[in-house]
């Protein structure tokens, strides 16, 4: 069971007062947090509420972020135990939205990622009788990889 609460993360005394408001998570008896990126004064937290209360100048706004912040976290949370691999590091990835890039390194050489990106079943077989050289073919290769990882290879 995953628990979940809207805190005032103000465990650090901050010179300005202005603390981050952060969705804490208890699973199997650890606690995570994970900051919501709206940072108020303490003196406009609720805590009763877990909300902002309506002194600030800007709280139907901030609460509607908070809200729908939490409501990104908890179904974050429902497709990961739908999937039985329920974790916080797979809670973060989710949460990030970044999946799992192919990671280049100086040992695997740009066929092996053209390999895996798919994009050698896009270029045109070499045959006897193309027109194509393979000189031609290596730049389109080194073109695919290029936009693959997303900037210039040489």
């Amino acid at each position: 069971m995953v628990y979940l609460k809207l805190i005032l993360y103000d465990r650090k005394f901050k010179q300005d007062d202005i603390y981050p408001i952060s969705v804490r998570i208890i699973y199997n008896r650890k606690t995570t947090t994970i900051s919501s990126g709206v940072r108020i004064e303490g003196k406009y937290w609720d805590y009763a509420s877990g909300s902002i209360i309506n002194t600030h100048p800007n709280y139907m706004l901030l609460n509607t972020k908070l809200s729908e912040f939490y409501l990104k976290v908890q179904k974050a949370i429902l497709n990961l135990e739908n999937t039985a691999s329920f974790s916080i590091e797979e809670l973060r990835q989710e949460l990030s939205n970044n999946k799992p890039v192919n990671k280049i390194n100086s040992s695997t050489s740009g066929e092996q990622h053209l390999a895996r990106s798919g994009y050698n079943s896009r270029l045109p077989p070499i045959s006897g009788n193309s027109s194509l050289k393979p000189a031609s073919v290596n730049f389109c290769k080194t073109a695919c990889l290029s936009s693959f990882i997303g900037g210039n290879v040489s």
